[in-house]
């Protein structure tokens, strides 16, 4: 039984944002596990301080760019 006074529910579609976004966390779940089985295989007990040294030098990249990109409205 449906109620009169119940709202609508949410739309069922996905679109080309959607669609996209669900392959970006494809990518991006793939990553999280595939990148420190790699590094553990060619880096070996090194691996786990691998992540925080690319981490770093990722924000030296990062960093500029937010400050620009705050430099505008």
């Amino acid at each position: 039984m449906s109620n009169p006074a119940a709202p609508d529910p949410l739309p069922r579609r996905i679109g080309v944002i959607g669609s996209v976004a669900f392959a970006f966390n494809g990518v991006v779940a793939a990553s999280i596990f595939a990148l420190p089985a790699t590094l553990a295989a060619d880096f070996g007990d090194f691996s786990p301080w691998l992540l925080p040294i690319v981490g770093l030098a990722a924000l030296m990249i990062i960093v500029p760019f937010a400050w620009n990109a705050a430099a505008f409205s």
